[in-house]
């Protein structure tokens, strides 16, 4: 994994920084396991359900790990000596031993050069008149998670804001939204930094919608002096792939370990 050169990281500077609640200069090209611990752990992030007891951010020559103080003479000892390959293993080991905790292991995407992407598809920005679409989308896209729950009882409070934020542009086939960006938030995201996502229904796949619908988030957002990063499954390879098209530069590789529960240990 080829690290980008320190300017570009630190257009991500403040992203890096909340995160880490901790400036990164001296840190940022540190090679080997660095662990900062920090109270801002048991904290949920804004609009999280979830508790981040740990979060790990690794490059190409060091890991940089943000953790709850309780935790750190553990994690230190579990990691002592280790390459950063094996620090990921041995997290993902010593969170198993968490029974109040999961993880997730993600790519993480800086924007690069944004490409042009032509398009015959028509693009759309969804306003609140499109809520019933958009509703109907979702349950085709989540049919597993609408039979348990039925999304007309959460979407619509978080529907308002993602309208007033611009992040819905859309393409549709027969008045039915096929296509969507979206823009969750991710832990301690500082103002500046947009996080860009996209769906698109199976039998629409191949047809290039993904990639009309997240150039023109993109186009629009840059405008707007924003920002734009990208956070995929690790093994998500259709996903790593659209990224690289629309112009994302591989930075790192984020680990998270997240809790249901508060933390007060």
């Amino acid at each position: 994994m080829k690290i980008v050169e320190t300017d570009y990281l630190l257009r991500y500077k403040t992203y890096f920084e909340s995160w880490l609640n901790k400036p990164i200069d001296s840190i940022i090209q540190s090679n080997g396991v660095n662990i900062f611990p920090s109270e801002q752990r048991k904290l949920k992030p804004d609009g999280w359900i979830l508790y981040m007891p740990v979060c790990a951010f690794e490059f190409e020559k060091s890991v940089i790990i943000s953790c709850i103080p309780e935790w750190e003479n553990d994690i230190k000892n579990l990691l002592a000596g280790v390459s950063i390959s094996e620090a990921i293993s041995r997290m993902r080991v010593f969170s198993e031993e968490k029974e109040i905790v999961t993880d997730a292991h993600y790519r993480f995407y800086g924007i690069g050069t944004p490409t042009e992407q032509q398009h015959s598809a028509d693009v759309f920005l969804l306003d609140n008149n499109n809520y019933e679409q958009y509703l109907g989308f979702f349950r085709s896209m989540f049919p597993s998670q609408s039979d348990l729950i039925d999304p007309d009882e959460w979407l619509s409070q978080g529907f308002a804001q993602s309208v007033e934020n611009k992040t819905h542009f859309c393409i549709a086939a027969d008045n039915d939204i096929v296509c969507a960006t979206d823009s969750e938030s991710i832990p301690n995201e500082p103002d500046g930094i947009i996080n860009l996502g996209v769906n698109t229904l199976k039998e629409y796949r191949g047809k290039g919608y993904a990639s009309a619908v997240c150039t023109a988030f993109i186009k629009y957002h840059m405008q707007l002096g924003k920002i734009p990063i990208w956070q995929c499954e690790f093994g998500n390879i259709a996903s790593q792939e659209l990224a690289r098209k629309l112009g994302f530069q591989l930075i790192g590789n984020v680990y998270y370990i997240a809790s249901l529960l508060p933390l007060d240990l």
